[in-house]
């Protein structure tokens, strides 16, 4: 038996190439396995990195999502807004007694928090009322210098030209509202004036009497100012509000007349069908009468006529006119019934209260409101 011992075995060619191929397959495959490894690895690492500094600066996560969308959607800082430029105005300090003095007694101003009309209404002081004024600006933008007052427990500006330092002259009683006597019988009666502006605001008033180019032809009112009796004014205003509704404005030619420009117009036209005769008196002389047309998108409109006449051939109610103009005067009439006024036959645009009786002939001079 041959010795084997130490012998070594040859190996064929084949079965060597195919061992060597086989080595490298699994070194190339550790190789990408351990690649691959280190690749997941380094991206984990860099998730966790982003995603902790997205954690402590939200601003950046947003920002990277809309960075496209608007350029200027971001301010690192926080800006502050530039001061306005509006004009440093002086004020003095003043201890005075003063008194709101407007046009027409019984109007209001208002006292806002700064002296400016934009700014906020503080409360509303009447006209005539006494006031204490504490302070005093320049003038202002609006070419006016402004107070600072004090009106019961209200502290506030009104506006220079509505303050005055001299103590008001007394006003009519009437305004207030007494008795007085009846000019033709000579009965106390209750009277108070009041204005057309106040009690019934929405009315245009067009006194033609307080000018020479009326149906006079002469100035009779010593003022352009229209008076009314304060509980006629509230059914005026009724009337107003509702013509107001129906695209209609009510204008007024006319309402309280003193007794003495009643006299006058006699005098002239010597006719008791045109004009009241002094010895009866007029119903403007109580304040209860009023002259009224209406007008549309600020034009008369089709009336009988377009002013006041002395003519009863056109200004009586049954005097010839056009449907349409028959239609609006009946419009007038329903209307101003329906508020508490009569019409008058011989004039369309004349209506009475129909508490008339109620209230006396008066010759207080519009002067002295």
């Amino acid at each position: 038996m041959k010795n084997v011992k130490g012998k070594k075995r040859l190996t064929s060619p084949i079965a060597s190439k195919s061992n060597t191929n086989t080595r490298r397959k699994r070194l190339k495959k550790q190789l990408f396995i351990i690649g691959a490894g280190v690749l997941v690895l380094a991206l984990l690492i860099t998730t966790i990195i982003i995603a902790v500094n997205a954690f402590n600066d939200p601003k950046e996560r947003i920002k990277e999502a809309v960075a496209t969308a608007d350029p200027y959607y971001f301010v690192e800082s926080t800006l502050t807004p530039a001061p306005s430029e509006e004009p440093k105005s002086t004020f003095e300090a003043v201890s005075r007694q003063g008194w709101v003095s407007t046009e027409e007694f019984g109007s209001s101003v208002t006292m806002r928090t700064q002296p400016s009309t934009n700014s906020v209404k503080v409360d509303v002081v009447r006209d005539r009322e006494e006031i204490a004024i504490i302070g005093v600006t320049d003038t202002q933008e609006d070419g006016h210098i402004w107070y600072q007052i004090s009106y019961g427990e209200s502290t506030g500006f009104v506006r220079g030209d509505f303050v005055s330092f001299d103590e008001p002259e007394p006003l009519p009683d009437i305004l207030y509202g007494t008795k007085i006597k009846d000019i033709v019988t000579g009965k106390e009666m209750y009277s108070k004036l009041d204005y057309v502006s106040h009690a019934a605001p929405g009315v245009i008033t067009d006194l033609t009497l307080a000018y020479d180019d009326n149906f006079i032809g002469d100035k009779l009112y010593s003022k352009d100012v229209a008076m009314i009796q304060y509980s006629t004014g509230e059914k005026l205003d009724k009337a107003a509000k509702i013509f107001a509704k129906d695209g209609y404005q009510l204008v007024l030619w006319d309402a309280y007349r003193p007794y003495s420009v009643t006299q006058k117009m006699f005098d002239v036209v010597q006719n008791n069908y045109l004009v009241a005769n002094p010895k009866k008196g007029s119903k403007h002389n109580r304040g209860v009468a009023v002259d009224v047309t209406l007008y549309v998108a600020g034009k008369m409109a089709n009336m009988p006529t377009e002013d006041r006449i002395m003519d009863l051939s056109h200004s009586a109610r049954n005097s010839s006119m056009s449907t349409e103009q028959r239609a609006l005067m009946d419009y007038l009439t329903e209307v101003m019934v329906e508020c508490g006024f009569e019409p008058y036959n011989g004039e369309w645009w004349h209506f009475n209260d129909t508490d008339w009786e109620d209230y006396p002939l008066m010759d207080y001079p519009l002067s002295d409101f």
